[in-house]
């Protein structure tokens, strides 16, 4: 019997918020995932540096994550240091789970731009890919290979996830929650407080590290 889909979330959690949390769970639940492995990156191919350091983002997502066991921190990029490329680490998690089919989880706007992302092809031939959109989200003219894809590949059954090893796109909605890393960065350096954004667990380490107490991007 083909054991259930494993999710792939990416992100510099910088820091990790509710909205992150929230977003994995509801994946899971929607796509009927085993587990999701939060992958924090190393260096950004895209955008600047983190604020944080490898180990603190390590660190931050650690705590975030104890006792959801459905919820798992995925370190791999880290520990390989350098530009972090998501082909990269699809193949390294499928060398250590070949027994598992990968569901790469990600934005519309971050899938309207994979044609700029490093062996982009590649990636729908190593994993599923799920396209977690906004109510009332509108799509934006998209590069014609990355159109054909999703002309080809897109489905609602997530029931393909387990079917086929590979190269299908599932589209869910769920509603966003208002929070980003970027305006909890500047509330840290304003002052201001962001109880019940994130983790109280992760609000005690960022201010124990007295981390974000200037934006630095």
């Amino acid at each position: 019997m083909t054991k259930m889909p494993v999710g792939i979330l990416g992100g510099t959690f910088d820091p990790v918020h509710h909205g992150h949390l929230r977003l994995a769970l509801e994946t899971l639940e929607l796509a009927g995932l085993d587990h999701v492995r939060m992958v924090p990156l190393h260096t950004p191919p895209h955008r600047g540096q983190p604020v944080a350091a490898p180990e603190q983002r390590r660190e931050m997502l650690r705590l975030a994550l104890e006792g959801i066991d459905s919820l798992i921190l995925e370190d791999c990029e880290l520990r390989r240091e350098g530009v972090s490329y998501t082909i990269d680490t699809l193949q390294e998690i499928k060398a250590c789970m070949p027994d598992r089919h990968l569901c790469l989880i990600m934005g519309m706007d971050a899938l309207q731009s994979l044609n700029t992302w490093h062996r982009w092809r590649a990636i729908p031939k190593s994993a599923h890919i799920i396209v977690v959109e906004r109510p009332n989200e509108t799509m934006r003219e998209t590069e014609p290979g990355v159109a054909a894809l999703l002309g080809s590949a897109a489905t609602t059954d997530s029931a393909v996830l387990q079917e086929k090893e590979s190269g299908a796109i599932l589209r869910i909605r769920i509603p966003a929650l208002d929070i980003s890393s970027t305006r909890l960065r500047e509330m840290f350096a304003s002052g201001q407080d962001p109880r019940f954004l994130l983790p109280s667990q992760v609000l005690e380490f960022i201010y124990h590290e007295n981390l974000y107490v200037s934006e630095q991007t």
